[in-house]
């Protein structure tokens, strides 16, 4: 399970998939491209148990937790600067209801760098 991290297709929480020492496979755990493939050269058989797997599964529930946020944020029209502290707080305060997520605990970096990309990139 990779983390969110910059690019315009890795923003969420995906997967990449090797054989030996090379990747075959990458997608997002909503099912969205990710680093420019959707897992084709997979095999069905091996897609399925990653998806069965329990850290795909916390994923799942990791970017579902996240959209439901950056959804709440879109919604209230938020304006994300510093001339807008409160505003910058209260998204701060969906993100960390919506995900449990606090700052600083190691598996949870990577919703902070989506959370920021998000609002930052106003999408």
């Amino acid at each position: 399970m990779d983390e969110p991290h910059t690019g315009p297709d890795t923003g969420k929480y995906h997967v990449h998939v090797n054989k030996g020492n090379v990747e075959i496979g990458s997608e997002g755990v909503d099912g969205s491209e990710s680093h420019g493939d959707h897992m084709n050269n997979v095999p069905n058989s091996i897609k399925k148990k990653i998806k069965n797997h329990p850290e795909y599964q916390k994923g799942k529930k990791k970017q579902k937790n996240l959209d439901k946020a950056k959804k709440e944020i879109q919604d209230k029209n938020l304006k994300i600067d510093w001339l807008h502290i409160g505003d910058v707080l209260l998204a701060i305060g969906i993100v960390i209801v919506c995900t449990a997520t606090f700052f600083f605990p190691g598996d949870d970096v990577g919703a902070w760098m989506n959370f920021l990309r998000a609002i930052g990139a106003g999408a």
